[in-house]
């Protein structure tokens, strides 16, 4: 089916995250736009005009920047509205809501299931540390292979949701293989089997090993920490945190050794390791979380933007590991943040085997 886009905003205006974010959202039902509209608040002539085009399927994003009342247009048009909100019949419109992803997505399967027949399945996996193009790639081969089932891809500072979507007539046989080669070709950066967030599966991971974290936090500035306990039930596995953005202040609370930072700087392996040496020192911390880095200045950048080291630390061992982020200073902040709670799911699940 035909699927438009439309948007009412002002023409000087070039952030289309919200469109964006709402083609995403189609994609996840294999619905794939083939235009997008875009019309100043006043054009209720453009859109006269987009609705006589071709199309089986129009969504009408941020209705209320028009200058104009759109249902009235819509109904002069003899397009009237069922019990879901969908406009006409063979050819079907949506004034789209600006919080779609609450009541909207229910109101969406249904008119895709009444309308168009059409019924979806989806499974989720939650990714880190992989490029999306590289998961393009292995999801397109699949898709190649067992052509009933589809894939969509989105990520957030380096975290990535990949939903597998397949209609109820596709043979369960397949679906299952399908599964299986996501699996098998991405399993290092899969990190939950449904749409759970870094710090939500962080905790169901340390609550389960009966973990108790701490972080020392430099680059990120509190953000690991602010993750974390952005989770109900954080206290379980949360101890302490302590933000040691000055130098003295790693030598003082953490224990750092002035002669470390002299010999290697302070953003160094050696800093985050002893970081994370100092956390474990504390009677009540047995997963250590420590980071030293350049989160990056975007009105002066310079070579080092971006680099970090990461610790994390168990009773049985410390790991460092060093990153280089490229984007700007809060996107620099957000992936690092996201990429140590990816780092110590990894390593308190692998617990058993140290």
């Amino acid at each position: 089916m035909k699927t438009v886009v439309l948007s009412f905003r002002k023409r000087t205006d070039n952030d289309y995250d919200y469109e964006r974010g709402f083609i995403d959202f189609l994609n996840d039902y294999t619905v794939y736009v083939d235009k997008v509209v875009i019309l100043s608040k006043d054009d209720d002539n453009g859109l006269i005009g987009a609705l006589s085009d071709e199309y089986d399927l129009m969504f009408v994003l941020k209705s209320d920047s028009s200058g104009f009342y759109l249902p009235s247009v819509l109904t002069k048009l003899n397009l009237v509205p069922d019990k879901e909100g969908f406009y006409g019949d063979k050819k079907v419109v949506s004034v789209v809501p600006y919080d779609y992803k609450e009541g909207y997505r229910e109101n969406f399967e249904r008119a895709l299931e009444n309308r168009f027949k059409v019924s979806f399945e989806k499974l989720t996996f939650k990714l880190y540390g992989v490029k999306t193009e590289d998961v393009e790639e292995v999801t397109a081969k699949i898709t190649e292979e067992i052509p009933c089932v589809y894939f969509n891809v989105c990520e957030t500072f380096g975290d990535l949701k990949v939903s597998l979507v397949y209609d109820d007539t596709a043979p369960k046989k397949q679906v299952d293989k399908a599964v299986r080669g996501v699996i098998k070709s991405l399993k290092n950066h899969i990190y939950a089997e449904d749409d759970v967030s870094l710090a939500r599966r962080f905790y169901d991971v340390v609550k389960l090993r009966k973990q108790k974290v701490c972080t020392a936090e430099s680059m990120t500035g509190g953000k690991i920490a602010a993750k974390i306990v952005s989770v109900d039930g954080a206290s379980d596995v949360f101890y302490e945190s302590l933000v040691t953005y000055d130098t003295l202040a790693k030598e003082r609370r953490l224990n750092v050794n002035h002669s470390t930072v002299m010999a290697h700087t302070v953003v160094s392996e050696e800093v985050a390791y002893e970081m994370a040496k100092g956390l474990l020192s504390q009677k009540n911390c047995t997963l250590a979380i420590s980071i030293t880095g350049y989160a990056g200045s975007d009105a002066h950048p310079s070579a080092d933007d971006g680099l970090c080291y990461i610790g994390i630390g168990t009773e049985q061992k410390i790991q460092v590991y060093k990153y280089r982020f490229s984007g700007k200073r809060n996107e620099n902040i957000e992936k690092a943040a996201n990429t140590a709670i990816f780092l110590a799911i990894k390593t308190v699940e692998n617990l058993d085997s140290l």
